[in-house]
């Protein structure tokens, strides 16, 4: 009886251990009602830690969400979904956009659905907050409110562009959460768009003319995408040797989510992270309170880091890059982690010493 109950006790605590995983612009015919088939399935488990993606026996259901509602429905299912929600439909749109008002992450938004050309899968969903004309400051508040909240739904990213814009990748999808100022002066806005891997991946094959879009990722049989081990290490290292000085640098590694270490006469150190195992270290070298020199070591991709390079406006010269006033070089350490190291461009004296005569 003994060896029974403590059998029992064994699977009733393995059962709620996997319990506890678990939960871890075309014209459209009038909509009709959706019936809940296979594709609905248990919100619940659709954002578990990354982790525990791979534990699940069928990754056909691993879609990214949208307030609990997974992409790769099709539009009029989608469309239920939302109605179902609170969300409505502006009348003069109506039967022509799949374009909804109503309130995300306690604030009003309008939201548009991104769908393929022939099957209108959703594989995103376009988000704009309504708020006009907001204050810059107004603007980078928000931003952080909502990136905070981003996060916990969908994981760790990084910030970019110039530290208006944070993307986070995941085996699901992708996040872009970004604030822009108005055209004309009128303030910023402030909107994300949140996408599925294998939808896009999908939608992307039917495309007629897909020049300007993005590459979809690669995505293995069981329908998750790779997450490359990327961040912003190329515009952070320029933008700290436009910085100029130490003090101004710390406020920016802040913006950019790095952890600011000791700060010695010669050095200030500088630590990142995101959930899916990347790692960076920077290094700021100084003399007296000028910045000379700065050096990101992370366990980034050799490829995305030139592209960001080039996409800064360096220009590439055997084995260093060059814009204006910098120069940088791009190593591999043997940790297999790449180095970006940048400093000021020194141009070589043309011409030697004229000798006397």
């Amino acid at each position: 009886m003994l060896l029974l109950a403590a059998l029992l006790a064994c699977c009733v605590t393995a059962d709620a251990q996997l319990f506890k995983k678990l939960k871890k612009k075309k014209k459209k015919q009038p909509v009709e009602a959706v019936a809940d088939v296979p594709q609905a399935v248990n919100t619940d488990s659709l954002q578990m830690a990354m982790a525990d993606i791979h534990t699940c026996a069928d990754n056909h259901f691993n879609r990214n969400a949208f307030l609990g509602i997974p992409m790769g429905l099709s539009a009029k299912g989608f469309h239920t979904r939302l109605v179902a929600q609170g969300f409505s439909e502006p009348a003069h749109q109506q039967n022509y956009f799949y374009l909804y008002q109503g309130k995300t992450f306690g604030a009003d938004a309008r939201l548009y659905l991104l769908k393929s050309d022939s099957t209108a899968m959703v594989y995103g969903v376009s988000v704009e907050e309504t708020a006009a004309g907001l204050s810059e400051q107004s603007a980078r508040q928000r931003f952080q409110e909502l990136k905070a909240q981003l996060s916990k739904v969908y994981g760790d990213g990084y910030v970019c562009s110039r530290g208006e814009e944070y993307v986070i990748t995941t085996p699901l999808g992708a996040v872009s959460l970004h604030y822009e100022r108005v055209a004309g002066g009128g303030g910023y806005s402030i909107g994300y768009q949140i996408d599925d891997a294998k939808a896009y991946s999908d939608a992307y094959r039917e495309m007629a003319d897909p020049a300007g879009e993005e590459l979809p990722r690669n995505i293995d049989a069981g329908g998750l995408a790779d997450t490359p081990c990327h961040s912003a290490i190329a515009e952070l290292a320029q933008l700290l040797m436009l910085a100029g000085s130490p003090q101004k640098a710390k406020p920016l590694l802040a913006t950019y989510d790095y952890k600011v270490g000791r700060e010695t006469a010669a050095q200030l150190p500088a630590t990142f992270s995101m959930g899916n195992g990347y790692q960076a270290r920077a290094t700021i070298t100084k003399r007296g309170k000028a910045i000379t020199a700065v050096a990101i070591t992370a366990n980034d991709r050799a490829e995305l880091v030139r592209d960001d390079l080039l996409r800064l406006g360096f220009t590439e010269e055997g084995t260093t890059f060059v814009s204006g006033s910098l120069k940088a070089t791009l190593t591999q350490n043997k940790q297999e982690q790449q180095v970006l190291s940048m400093s000021k461009n020194v141009p070589a004296k043309k011409g030697g010493r004229k000798r006397g005569k």
